[in-house]
């Protein structure tokens, strides 16, 4: 499987318990206009292969992106909007690929 997209799918809970490594060679997840809370998990870096991760429409999901975003090198798309994010770690940087970062309606210290 190379995508998944979750768009307006009446999700509701957290992604602490989502295993991320069972989806090596996801390319594209989108989870937007869901009930998601909680905080962005650091098992999102084991998406290695991602090329476009695009979270939105979630604003009761909060907290830091976790510093291991850095570790999606293929990463050429990040869409974070209207989310309750409060931090961008400095991993960020390592993201050579990117190409597009978009961050609106975010609230970043």
């Amino acid at each position: 499987m190379t995508g998944l997209h979750f768009m307006e799918a009446s999700l509701n809970g957290t992604l602490d318990r989502f295993d991320f490594s069972a989806f090596p060679h996801l390319k594209n997840l989108t989870l937007s206009s869901n009930g998601l809370y909680g905080t962005i998990p650091a098992g999102i870096g084991n998406l290695t292969s991602l090329a476009r991760l695009h979270i939105f429409d979630n604003l009761s999901l909060r907290g830091a992106i976790p510093h291991s975003i850095g570790q999606l090198k293929l990463l050429s798309e990040l869409y974070l909007l209207r989310l309750g994010l409060i931090a961008l770690p400095e991993e960020i940087g390592n993201l050579t690929n990117l190409e597009e970062l978009y961050l609106d309606s975010v609230t970043l210290t």
